[in-house]
């Protein structure tokens, strides 16, 4: 039926599809037509303004089956997008989005993609400009500071509370289309251990979301690889909560005048023909050879594709360094380039077929398992790691006695990294492959730390501060038991995923009986006051020794000084070192100067079981009185340390040897000489090797 909108004024009259019919003056402003011209036509002029805008206004768009539909028109809905970063807060750009929009809907553009933005700017301004013109938005939740890291995944309050807020910002704007919790967080076959902290982030924000009263989609940007068909699957397995509504893949395959078989399109097809929620293209656009001419347009929307793909974003809208823009941008002016031009072409001639929703009925989604285990996939799908709980990690934290005192990663890094070595972190763990995860996994990194330092002290109080303090790692404080209020929210650059040395409770040794060992030492730290020593150097020494040889370490461990304080086990350490590398003299006790041999000691009454020389002569014939130095850092491949130990004669001779230390951080497994559960600590790769 035709619709009518009047105005004391006028009226406008509509078809059913929208379209404007016919303007009726009313009689009073026709009397008033003759003599009042300029004013009755200001009236019209305003009316048929406020039209314009309506039918541009959008509808929120709805998931059925594999496709996107209008949610009030339920015609079918394709992606006619560009990745749209030409500021760091483009939304929020008006004067942007002012120079902007007609160039994004002369080239025939209906979505826009956004990376980054400042949440604390007002983002409403901006996003009723581009509905009012017709563009819907999907924007990305991660940030550079708030992402999930394959390196050292989670999914905690910290991420979840910045996912959240940006899903506030732009929940109640029809033109949101929806929302990625992740973009190509996973590069390769290593980094799926990755996959279910992402597949746990879509759960919590679709569950958020639709608390809110509106279900807007959630999807995932992936990258082009080998891995992505496993990828593809876990983040639609188990569950319809946990499943992606859309799935985003970034692809340069087609370049220049390629074809659809070719380029690797026709295998898409073929990949995504059975899946179960709509596919996108969240980037595509090859820039070589430049300038682009965009062939591929006819494929992604031609019946070679539309079965199984929604559209997609070309990369970019401006031009950037490496090259993909479309328009060059110098202040308030945006220039066309050949590439823009080019697209424009193409999409003038696409005509996808649609289908209504009311007369798509796909199969019910039916429950997908999950892919195996394997070597070429790290996530199981088991279980996930737990929905993130503020108000529960708020109040362990508050009844925590002793508490982290810094930020700084290094320091945080080398002492929880020493704590979990000699003890268990279980209660902070994760490990997606074998899923499972700690009852306090979700929290912030600032409380997990403070978790674990209060959980050293307990044990060690009778030490006073000290066992604490960890050089400024940690401090006392009064808890104020209080399960309401918020928990401290700095964000580390980094994430914490330890993993568990063992479960079983540390022996009790008495004070005495520390002091008496260390007393009874030939090499021993300078002072028993692991403050006065340092925990980063105690933590290097005990990196080294006991990944050397695990024998030397049995007794600090689990054993009968496993309760000594931090420079007595070390202590402990590096005497066994010493003894089985006696030949060298003061060098094999030095230990990067925390060291020394004492004036008078009693021999050990524990043996080594055996002699290993670390310090080989090398070709050159450094003689035995040397110095060592040791440093571990991270190989360029993941999932291995490089120890590097630089040798100095008193010739002034030097020679480096690095040997490998096989880590596994994110699946919890450390290798050396025997294969065991180890901690994979708070940041890069300050792993203690016990």
């Amino acid at each position: 039926m035709w619709a009518k909108i009047t105005t004391p004024e006028a009226s406008l009259v509509l078809r059913p599809d929208s379209t404007l019919l016919f303007l009726i003056l009313s009689s009073h402003e026709r009397q008033q037509y003759n003599t009042n011209t300029n004013v009755t036509m200001r009236h019209a002029l305003t009316l048929l303004m406020g039209f314009l805008c309506l039918a541009l206004a959008v509808n929120p768009i709805t998931v059925k089956g594999t496709k996107f539909f209008d949610s009030v028109t339920g015609d079918q809905f394709y992606v006619v997008g560009v990745d749209y970063q030409p500021s760091s807060d483009p939304i929020a750009d008006i004067a942007g989005l002012q120079r902007d929009i007609p160039l994004l809907k002369d080239l025939g553009v209906n979505a826009i993609r956004i990376y980054t933005l400042n949440v604390q700017s007002d983002q409403s301004q901006g996003m009723q400009l581009l509905e009012q013109n017709g563009i819907y938005v999907i924007f990305d939740l991660s940030s550079s500071w708030a992402s999930i890291n394959p390196q050292n995944p989670q999914w905690n309050t910290d991420l979840f509370a910045a996912y959240r807020q940006k899903i506030d910002l732009f929940r109640s704007h029809a033109n949101t289309l929806g929302f990625l919790a992740g973009n190509e967080v996973m590069n390769g076959y290593s980094d799926t251990v990755a996959a279910a902290f992402v597949k746990a982030s879509v759960r919590d924000c679709k569950t958020y979301i639709k608390s809110t009263g509106r279900a807007i989609p959630v999807g995932y940007a992936a990258t082009d690889i080998d891995a992505n068909p496993n990828i593809m699957n876990y983040l639609d397995c188990k569950d319809v909560e946990s499943s992606v509504d859309f799935y985003g893949l970034n692809t340069y395959r087609w370049c220049g005048n390629s074809n659809f078989d070719q380029s690797g399109y026709s295998a898409f097809v073929a990949q995504w023909k059975n899946y179960d929620a709509p596919v996108i293209f969240t980037e595509y656009g090859c820039n070589q050879p430049s300038p682009r001419v965009f062939t591929e347009v006819q494929a992604i929307y031609g019946d070679q594709m539309t079965d199984v793909l929604s559209g997609g974003f070309v990369y970019e809208y401006s031009q950037e360094a490496n090259g993909f823009g479309l328009v060059k941008i110098d202040g308030t002016t945006a220039t066309k380039l050949t590439d823009y031009n080019n697209l424009q072409t193409q999409l003038k001639s696409i005509n996808p077929k649609k289908v209504q929703m009311n007369s798509y009925n796909p199969t019910p989604n039916a429950v997908v398992a999950c892919p195996p285990v394997s070597s070429a996939f790290l996530s199981s799908g088991a279980s996930l790691p737990p929905t993130p709980d503020d108000a529960q990690c708020s109040c362990v934290y508050n009844a925590l006695e002793c508490v982290t005192a810094t930020t700084d990663p290094n320091l945080i890094s080398s002492t929880i990294g020493y704590i979990c070595s000699v003890m268990s972190c279980q209660d902070i763990s994760t490990n997606s492959t074998t899923a499972t995860y700690g009852s306090f996994s979700g929290c912030s990194d600032i409380q997990k730390s403070s978790y674990i330092l209060n959980a050293y002290y307990q044990i060690y109080k009778s030490q006073g501060s000290s066992a604490c303090s960890f050089n400024g790692a940690g401090k006392i404080v009064q808890p104020s038991r209080q399960c309401t209020g918020p928990a401290p929210t700095t964000q580390l650059p980094s994430t914490f995923t330890p993993s568990t040395v063992s479960t079983q409770a540390a022996p009790t040794t008495s004070p005495s009986a520390c002091t008496d060992m260390y007393a009874s030492l030939t090499c021993r730290t300078y002072s028993e006051d692991p403050n006065k020593v340092g925990v980063a150097k105690i933590t290097d020494a005990i990196n080294y020794v006991c990944g050397l040889k695990p024998s030397y370490c049995s007794a600090i461990t689990n054993g009968q000084y496993a309760n000594c304080n931090a420079a007595e086990r070390v202590s402990w350490a590096i005497d066994q070192y010493y003894h089985d590398n006696v030949a060298q003299g003061a060098s094999a006790c030095d230990f990067g100067g925390i060291g020394s041999l004492a004036a008078t000691s009693t021999t050990s009454t524990v043996q080594n079981g055996g002699t290993t020389s670390a310090n080989p002569t090398s070709s050159g014939g450094i003689s035995s009185e040397t110095t060592a130095t040791l440093s571990v850092t991270p190989t360029s491949s993941r999932g291995s340390t490089a120890v590097t130990e630089a040798i100095t004669s008193s010739a002034g001779q030097e020679d480096t040897r690095t040997f490998t230390v096989s880590t596994t951080q994110e699946r919890g497994q450390t290798t050396s000489s025997a294969t065991r559960f180890l901690p994979a600590v708070f940041f890069v790769f300050a792993v203690a090797l016990l």
